[in-house]
C-alpha cells in the first residue's frame, strides 16, 4: 500500500531533482571555466561587445572583441603581423583574420570583416551580434617583419629607408596592423575615443618612412578614414596612395612615381593572387617564389619583397 501523501512528503519529493539539477549546473560552471583561452596551440571563445558597418568599404564590418587579460597581454610582446584563426561553427572550418586594432587597456581587437558572396565564414561572421562568442586562436605569425638594419638590401641605402606596402582588398589588414604598432598610435575609427597606446613594435618603429599602395574601388577601401588621418598626423613618415581604376591602373610607371627606387625599400605585397601575381610573380605554395612582374621591371631584387 502506498505511503499517504503529506505536506512534508510533497516538500521532499523535488529534493533529488534539484540535487541532479545543481550538479548539473556545477558541472556546466565546471566545464565553461575549464574551456580552454585561446592561444597559438588551441581555440578559446571570445565575445563580441561591439559590430558596426565599415563607413567606407561596402559589405564590410568592423567587429570589436573582448581579450582575456593574458591573452591581452601577450600581444603586447607578439611582433607584427599577427593574425587568429576564426572557427565557423556551423561548418566547422577556420578562416584568417588580422586585426587592425588592439587596445591593450580595455583589452579589446577590431577584425575587419569583408563579406563575399562565396565566403561562408565572412557571411557567417556578418550574422554575430553583440554578447555573441566566437572561437579563436592565436596570435599567429606566418612571418616577422624585420627592422631596417636587418634587411641585407638595405645596408647601402643613401636615404632613410622606406617600409612600402602594396595592397589589394582585404590585404590591406596587416599594414593597418603594422603601421598602428609602428606609430604607437590607434588605428580605432572613433576620434572620440581614448587613444590608448596600441602595442608597439620595436623592428616595426625602426622604420623612419612607410608608404602604402592601396588597390580597390573607391567604395571598396577598407578604413580608409583611419589610413588618412593617419597620413595627416604623420605627414614625414607617412604616405598613402589610392588606386581605384582596376589593376589596368597599378602599372611600373605608377609604382616608380610612388615608391622609393631599389635599394631603398623593402617592399611588402598583400591581396588576391591576381594582384601578387601583377606586382611580384607567382608566390610558390610554401615559398615566396620567383620575384616577377612590376616588381622586378623596376629593378627590385627577391631579397627586397616578401609576399604575403
Amino acid at each position: 500500500m502506498a505511503a499517504p501523501t503529506t505536506a512534508a512528503s510533497r516538500l521532499a519529493r523535488p529534493w533529488p531533482l534539484a540535487a541532479a539539477a545543481l550538479a548539473a549546473g556545477a558541472a556546466y560552471t565546471l566545464f565553461a571555466r575549464s574551456r580552454p583561452e585561446p592561444s597559438p596551440i588551441s581555440y578559446g571563445p571570445v565575445r563580441i561587445v561591439a559590430t558596426h558597418p565599415d563607413a567606407s568599404a561596402n559589405g564590410a564590418r568592423r567587429i570589436t572583441v573582448a581579450l582575456p587579460a593574458t591573452l591581452a597581454k601577450s600581444l603586447t610582446t607578439t611582433p607584427v603581423p599577427f593574425f587568429f584563426n576564426v572557427k565557423n561553427t556551423d561548418l566547422v572550418v577556420a578562416r584568417s583574420f588580422t586585426p587592425v586594432h588592439v587596445d591593450v587597456q580595455n583589452r579589446t581587437m577590431d577584425l575587419l570583416v569583408k563579406r563575399y558572396k562565396v565566403g561562408e565564414t565572412s557571411k557567417w561572421m556578418h550574422r554575430r551580434a553583440v554578447d555573441d562568442e566566437i572561437e579563436v586562436n592565436g596570435p599567429l605569425r606566418e612571418w616577422t617583419l624585420p627592422a631596417p638594419s636587418e634587411v641585407s638590401a638595405l645596408r647601402d641605402a643613401k636615404d632613410p629607408p622606406t617600409l612600402a606596402m602594396i595592397a589589394g582588398g582585404t590585404g590591406v589588414t596587416p599594414f593597418i596592423q603594422i603601421l598602428e604598432a609602428a606609430l604607437g598610435h590607434s588605428m580605432s575609427p572613433d576620434p572620440n575615443a581614448p587613444q590608448t597606446r596600441p602595442p608597439a613594435s620595436d623592428a616595426a618603429a625602426a622604420w623612419p618612412r612607410f608608404s602604402l599602395v592601396y588597390a580597390a574601388p573607391e567604395d571598396d577601401l577598407l578604413a580608409k578614414q583611419q589610413l588618412d588621418a593617419l597620413a595627416a598626423k604623420f605627414p614625414d613618415r607617412v604616405s598613402v596612395h589610392y588606386v581605384t581604376n582596376g589593376r589596368q591602373s597599378l602599372t611600373a610607371d605608377a609604382l616608380r612615381d610612388t615608391l622609393p627606387a631599389p635599394g631603398q625599400a623593402m617592399v611588402l605585397v598583400c591581396g588576391p593572387d591576381g594582384l601578387i601575381n601583377h606586382v611580384a610573380g607567382r608566390r610558390g605554395w610554401e615559398s615566396q617564389g620567383p620575384l616577377g612582374g612590376l616588381l622586378a621591371q623596376l629593378g627590385y631584387r627577391a631579397e627586397e619583397v616578401y609576399k604575403f
